[in-house]
């Protein structure tokens, strides 16, 4: 849209360096929350459904808090982003390796090369050198370890570690007994430094949402990570199909902030829908006049989209009505050719409509997706997008964030809808 299509930068500028956007990916239960943890000291872990991170967090930590104590000084800061590691979650750590900086790949000593694992070393090639990549070997205080057979699965991968050769430095660590924490941060402050990450600070803000979900407190909020510019208390922004007047941000610790500069993340309310997670912020520079025009603009081309597709649906219906029309025909010249023996046509004709039947017959199941966060539905209607065969399939009735209420069970009623339950997380 005009006037909201984000700010470029001036070529030849040097702009001031900012804080590297550092994600914490890997498979499943291979300790990325742990090791997290014990760099911002917090509990998150504990917290978790199952374990399993389900929601992408972002945490901005002091790098002198991370650094040995005899240390230089420093202001410097290190954003973490802690993206889950279920299989579920595809999307959402796609997403996250297109915010970031550095990628920390956890590979778990015990357990090595996994299919989560695969996946993010795919998705930081297909980023290029836009993304760094540091392999942290996780849990190295445990019995039954093979370091040996950890570097061999990376070399099958393409990864090539400095001890091998290759360019992509590994440090050994242990989340839960806060081994090897020390290089790690050293490693990745000593990253950020050699890919002088700079980005301008004045002007209208630019980022991503990251998260969305409705507080009961509070209303709808959203953590975003800016990568641009100066997002400020007060300011008018757009995020896909919605709006937002920033009336108050929080740091990750729930600290009222009244700017946010590039590499930082806040949680902001005031949006006037729940914002979906992936969505690009732009701030608009006319105010809530602009933004509104944006908003509605958008959503009239969404608006199309979707009649466009229900005109195939009536099309296909149309083309059902003619097929009826074309046996209605083919069974009166069968009972013509048969000399009117009505039975014997209309065994024929019934013979050829259940055959036809079981050719073209296509099972559906229909459903009503409702999440806690915008993250998680993503997920979810990703998941069950891709399910389904020429026989049968999945279609989405509805999305939303919230709790279940009576109108999403009158809606999966309407739709022909089979009763189900909560699904937990760790049941997926």
């Amino acid at each position: 849209m005009p006037g909201l299509t984000g700010r470029p930068e001036k070529p030849g500028q040097v702009y001031p360096l900012r804080p590297p956007v550092v994600t914490i990916m890997g498979h499943v239960d291979h300790g990325k929350t742990t090791l997290l943890d014990a760099l911002r000291n917090t509990a998150v872990a504990a917290g978790e459904a199952g374990g399993i991170t389900q929601h992408i967090g972002a945490f901005s930590v002091p790098l002198k808090s991370l650094l040995p104590a005899d240390a230089p000084p420093t202001d410097a800061t290190i954003t973490f982003l802690d993206t889950p590691g279920h299989a579920a979650f595809t999307g959402m750590r796609a997403r996250g390796a297109s915010v970031t900086d550095i990628v920390v790949l956890v590979v778990a000593a015990d357990d090595g090369v996994m299919p989560q694992t695969k996946e993010v070393i795919e998705l930081v090639k297909a980023e290029g050198d836009n993304v760094g990549l540091v392999v942290a070997i996780n849990k190295i205080d445990k019995l039954g370890i093979d370091l040996e057979r950890v570097r061999s699965e990376l070399l099958t991968e393409n990864v090539y570690l400095e001890e091998d050769g290759g360019d992509v430095q590994s440090v050994k660590v242990s989340g839960l007994s806060r081994i090897g924490l020390d290089d790690l941060v050293e490693t990745l402050s000593t990253l950020a430094e050699l890919r002088e990450l700079r980005a301008r600070r004045d002007g209208k803000a630019e980022g991503w949402v990251l998260e969305s979900n409705i507080d009961r407190g509070i209303g709808r909020v959203a953590t975003v990570l800016v990568t641009r510019g100066t997002l400020k208390v007060g300011a008018v922004v757009v995020a896909g199909q919605t709006m937002c007047k920033v009336r108050r941000m929080t740091d990750h610790t729930g600290k009222t902030v009244t700017s946010a500069g590039p590499g930082t993340p806040v949680v902001v309310t005031g949006w006037k829908e729940i914002p979906k997670a992936g969505d690009e912020l732009l701030e608009a520079p006319n105010g809530e006049a602009e933004a509104k025009k944006v908003v509605a603009n958008r959503i009239a081309q969404e608006e199309r989209k979707k009649l466009l597709a229900d005109t195939e649906v009536i099309n296909v219906k149309r083309r059902e009505d003619r097929d009826r029309l074309d046996a209605e025909h083919e069974e009166e010249e069968a009972i013509r050719k048969a000399g009117g023996n009505v039975f014997e046509a209309k065994l024929a004709a019934s013979r050829r409509a259940a055959a036809k039947a079981r050719e073209n017959e296509f099972k559906e199941l229909r459903v009503v997706i409702k999440g806690d966060v915008s993250g998680t539905v993503e997920a979810v209607e990703g998941v069950l997008s891709g399910i389904g065969n020429k026989e049968a399939g999945v279609k989405i009735i509805s999305t939303g964030v919230g709790e279940v209420t009576e109108s999403d069970i009158a809606m999966a009623e309407a739709a022909e809808g089979e009763s189900g339950r909560e699904i937990l997380p760790h049941e997926w």
